[in-house]
């Protein structure tokens, strides 16, 4: 379904769907095959990403990144986090980044993590992501705001929610856990409340729900959930309104 809303309330829903198409972009659950795609472009990018990620220590091998892809898989299934790779649509066998939508921060909360390849950067894929992760954010049924972690010296980072018309909510201390980090991590909100004063910053996406999962190659429409229909839910209306550079706390 295509979803031009902030919160389109046909869209509803209780989990990020298995697949996001924006005009660029696949963003596509990771599975454990993927394990060798996702480590060549990871160890591709170690020089790009070492001074703001903690996992970009060193050449990562596909036994290593299976165990992480299953336990990304895992956290799925329980509800808590959910990690994409970012394929772009004309060649969706090429990675060009990670990210991901994590409940790490709270009732009422989800946290967008994100990296792009070194040979990506520059092209607006990180705002373009991250737009459409935090439409699909806001389309959670227990989620009224979206954040977006980054290191006080990561400038480059930090221009991504700003574009998108998140607040910068507070600067808190931090441990430095990457070379670059100053210690300082920038909280950058998006509250459900105000984001239709920013609807036209964010990504139009089409959503492919969960029980439609695809092959890499095909493409399907998702069909709004059973018990959604007309902005209702239960009977009552949810009351809402309406550059490239790695992030930390980040997706792999």
């Amino acid at each position: 379904m295509n979803c031009a809303g902030v919160v389109c309330y046909l869209c509803l829903m209780e989990t990020p769907p298995e697949r996001i198409e924006t005009a660029r972009l696949l963003l596509r659950r990771w599975t454990v095959d993927d394990a060798k795609v996702l480590v060549d472009a990871a160890n591709a990018s170690l020089d790009h990403l070492r001074p703001w990620m903690a996992w970009a220590t060193h050449v990562r091998t596909p036994a290593e990144q299976r165990e992480w892809l299953e336990h990304v898989t895992a956290k799925a299934r329980e509800g808590s986090d959910f990690a994409y790779g970012v394929f772009r649509a004309s060649d969706p066998t090429s990675v060009i980044g990670g990210c991901g939508l994590h409940r790490r921060i709270g009732t009422g909360g989800i946290e967008i993590g994100y990296w792009i390849h070194v040979d990506a950067i520059g092209h607006g894929y990180a705002t373009e992501l991250a737009g459409a992760l935090t439409r699909v954010a806001l389309q959670l049924t227990d989620i009224d705001r979206v954040e977006i972690h980054c290191d006080e010296a990561n400038v480059r980072s930090a221009a991504v929610p700003r574009k998108l018309g998140y607040v910068l909510d507070r600067i808190e201390n931090n441990t430095v856990e990457a070379p670059g980090e100053a210690g300082r991590s920038m909280i950058w909100v998006m509250r459900a409340a105000n984001a239709a004063q920013t609807s036209d910053r964010l990504v139009a996406h089409r959503c492919v729900e969960d029980r439609q999962r695809t092959p890499l190659t095909g493409s399907v429409t998702g069909s709004p959930p059973a018990s959604i229909s007309d902005g209702n839910r239960d009977g009552k209306r949810r009351e809402r309104s309406g550059d490239d550079a790695p992030a930390d706390r980040i997706t792999r």
